[in-house]
């Protein structure tokens, strides 16, 4: 890798309600073949793509075509049922969200892993990492947990960190950076 790369980390956010209007997946097809070398993250909850099954058959289809490619340039991310807000919730819940959420994105996606965590929504918990990699998550985002009073997590000036739970369970996590 070149030493003046620059790597930025983000996605696409949203779901059925406000985010995904008709025609939203073909704008982003399109962009995809104006820039071939852009990858992308998708943070939609499971629900999302049923209703892109029903409303428009023909971009469920291609996306499910894209992310089952070899060279994958869209990455299915997260896994949550809905958006939740982690910090209302006890373990049994959060549990549940991925529970749900993971086998409604294999019933439309059956061999498409999902393996990174990245969320808007301040998706967090002490005991995630080890609720995470006992769903076969191999790493983190801790970016964008964005929510109606801002930014909530702290800045580091790090690449790379391992994101640690209590019990000593770690989970390596891109960090919200200092310059962010």
């Amino acid at each position: 890798m070149n030493p003046n790369s620059f790597f930025l980390v983000d996605g696409y956010h949203g779901g059925i309600l406000g985010h995904m209007p008709i025609g939203v997946f073909r704008d982003l097809f399109r962009s995809m073949e104006l820039f071939p070398d852009w990858k992308l993250s998708l943070d939609l909850e499971s629900d999302s793509f049923r209703y892109l099954k029903a409303r428009d058959p023909e971009s469920y289809l291609r996306l499910r075509q894209m992310v089952s490619e070899n060279d994958a340039r869209i990455e299915l991310i997260a896994g949550l049922y809905s958006q939740p807000y982690f910090w209302f919730f006890n373990g049994e819940s959060v549990i549940r969200q991925l529970e749900l959420g993971l086998s409604d994105f294999h019933t439309h996606f059956p061999d498409v892993p999902i393996e990174t965590y990245a969320v808007q929504e301040s998706n967090f918990t002490s005991a995630l990492p080890q609720i995470l990699k006992s769903f076969g998550f191999k790493r983190g985002v801790l970016k964008n947990s964005t929510t109606w009073c801002g930014y909530i997590n702290g800045v580091v000036d790090a690449d790379f960190i391992d994101w640690e739970g209590p019990d000593g369970t770690t989970l390596p996590a891109v960090p919200r950076y200092a310059s962010d």
